[in-house]
């Protein structure tokens, strides 16, 4: 079953498409819910669209979402145009299957049914990605070691004047 959570509205004709077999528009829910929601998953998937002036503006993107993703330890299917940046993240650190164009995406969906171990692969991938990567301790010193480094430059520039 595809459940599909999004703060996104779409048209009647198309929510009546998503709503179709086994795939369900589940609206928005708070963040907390989605806690909730990625613990009980097999497989969480990351979408950004393919095509057009939307696949241009998530070119430099990082949801937050992806975070919460890998550090969910799911296994992730990642669907989006090859040059954004989250694609190239999750191609960087192997820590989803990743589809670029509709092709793909049966393929990759293939892979997750014909090998129920890939699930449990990715979804350690994704863990430990997130561990290496994004634990707060970390974050926290290499954002105030990039302050220091902004500020110390920025200091070098105004006696430089």
């Amino acid at each position: 079953e595809l459940k599909i959570y999004s703060q996104n509205h779409p048209s009647s004709s198309m929510e009546k498409k998503l709503n179709e077999s086994q795939s369900r528009l589940c609206g928005t829910v708070s963040h907390q819910e989605i806690e909730t929601i990625l613990k009980y998953a097999d497989v969480v998937i990351f979408v950004e669209s393919l095509f057009g002036k939307s696949a241009r503006i998530a070119k430099l993107s990082f949801s937050t979402k992806i975070t919460d993703y890998l550090s969910s330890g799911k296994c992730i299917l990642a669907i989006g145009s090859e040059e954004i940046a989250p694609i190239a993240y999750f191609r960087k650190y192997q820590s989803a299957l990743i589809a670029t164009n509709p092709e793909e995406v049966y393929g990759r969906v293939k892979e997750i049914v014909d090998n129920p171990g890939l699930i449990e692969e990715l979804g350690r991938r994704a863990f430990d990605c997130a561990r290496s990567h994004h634990e707060r301790n970390r974050m926290n010193r290499r954002f105030m070691t990039t302050i220091i480094r902004a500020a110390k430059r920025r200091d070098i520039i105004n006696t430089d004047l």
